[in-house]
């Protein structure tokens, strides 16, 4: 069991990395509005500071050739000392707890003994040398340190290919998603009941229901490795993901589950939701999702249950709350929950995940290349938010004439209160 997912949490000294990351990020922004910075096409990538071992090369450079597949307009320059300049990152045979991604077309990944600082982007591969940098230059700067804080580092794996976009590709990926947005409209617009899937223990009650054929069934993150759900619910229509350690991450959990996404989309071809800075990286990788794929843009403010005329949901934290049940009110106006267990008192972890939908024998691979993922997270506020969040979406869809049932037991508030009888 691992100390770091399931260990006692240090509140003090998260709180401190906090602040930490809080004042970093804070002078970054205002540089960056300056210089209006954030719209900027990345075209140049430096690593820094210099890697001095070959196990430490392979995990940096493996994860960048996942995050930032190869594009003509892109090279990314890892600094290296000397007697690593000349290492073929094309044969190492494997790199700890992920997935090889060097085997691929990596020549935009260049080893350089003089550090590029003209490069438009820098990744400080350890937090503490950004220290020694410019302060007038943390514009251009990010941390792929994995030992840094909280999500930074999976964030920046999951969301940096989008930055080295032209206008015209960022357009082309928002055309692509309501075009496919549309096309899922129109494929459920005679539905009237929708069945929404999560992994929490009581998932396994499944086969306790009857799923009608015209019903819009919505599926989610690993439920994709049972196969025998999938094939009693006759397919789903809709799988959505959004977790950057789990479903965007090089670690062999986040790579099994994406061959375990492809599985299920070549048999049944569902369309499939995921952050709209996600689109570019997953078509780089898995250009066979794009009839399917729609990427969903995020905002602050009012809920929404997403229209071809409003076409984005509120950010949140938790895939049920972003994606899932959004979604599911634009299609249907009654909307069956299925396994949202919610958080046991007792529990050490976010909560517990049923058995059958849960990689359970690669979850230390997560918890090994994603260290400050789940060091820094406080499982008792992140779960007091989520249901908030849920209780206020809820609420929200019913004002609109929706209707809401678990129909599983639920610690959750919000669900515990519509458990269908």
């Amino acid at each position: 069991m691992s100390e770091i997912a399931y260990g006692k949490r240090d509140i003090k000294a998260i709180q401190k990395r906090e602040k930490i990351n809080f004042l970093y990020k804070g002078f970054r922004k205002i540089e960056r509005l300056i210089l209006r910075y954030e719209k900027q096409h990345i075209k140049s990538i430096s690593i820094y500071p210099p890697i001095e071992t070959e196990e430490k090369l392979a995990e940096i450079a493996n994860k960048l050739a996942w995050a930032f597949p190869k594009k003509d307009d892109l090279k990314i320059y890892i600094t290296v000392t000397k007697d690593l300049l000349n290492y073929d990152l094309k044969k190492v045979d494997k790199v700890k707890f992920q997935r090889n991604y060097l085997k691929k077309n990596i020549e935009h990944i260049i080893l350089t003994k003089d550090f590029n600082s003209n490069a438009d982007l820098i990744f400080y591969i350890d937090a503490k040398a950004i220290l020694k940098s410019n302060p007038f230059k943390l514009y251009k700067t990010d941390i792929l340190d994995k030992n840094y804080f909280s999500t930074s580092e999976g964030w920046l794996l999951q969301s940096g290919y989008s930055r080295t976009l032209s206008v015209g590709e960022k357009q082309e990926i928002n055309r692509l998603s309501i075009c496919n947005f549309s096309k899922m409209l129109e494929a459920n617009k005679h539905k009237k009941k929708a069945y929404c899937f999560v992994t929490g223990p009581s998932f396994d009650n499944y086969k306790k229901f009857n799923y009608e054929e015209d019903s819009f069934k919505v599926i989610c993150n690993s439920t994709v490795k049972n196969y025998d759900f999938i094939e009693y619910i006759g397919g789903p229509d809709l799988l959505v993901f959004a977790d950057p350690v789990f479903h965007f991450s090089p670690c062999e959990y986040s790579a099994v589950f994406r061959d375990e996404v492809l599985k299920i989309y070549n048999k049944y071809k569902p369309f499939i939701v995921v952050p709209e800075y996600t689109v570019a990286l997953l078509l780089a990788h898995y250009p066979e999702l794009e009839d399917r794929i729609i990427g969903m843009k995020h905002k602050k403010g009012e809920f929404n249950f997403p229209t071809l005329e409003k076409f984005w949901v509120k950010g949140t934290a938790n895939i049920l709350t972003l994606y899932i049940l959004p979604i599911a009110s634009t299609i249907a106006n009654e909307i069956n929950i299925i396994g949202a267990d919610g958080r046991n008192p007792n529990e050490k972890y976010f909560w517990q995940h049923s058995q059958s939908a849960q990689f359970n024998d690669l979850m230390q691979t997560v918890f090994e290349i994603h260290p400050s993922f789940f060091r820094d997270r406080d499982y008792k506020d992140y779960y007091e938010e989520h249901c908030k969040f849920l209780n206020d979406l809820i609420e929200f869809g019913e004002s609109q004439g929706k209707k809401y049932f678990s129909l599983t037991n639920s610690y959750i508030p919000a669900l515990k209160k519509r458990i269908y009888i």
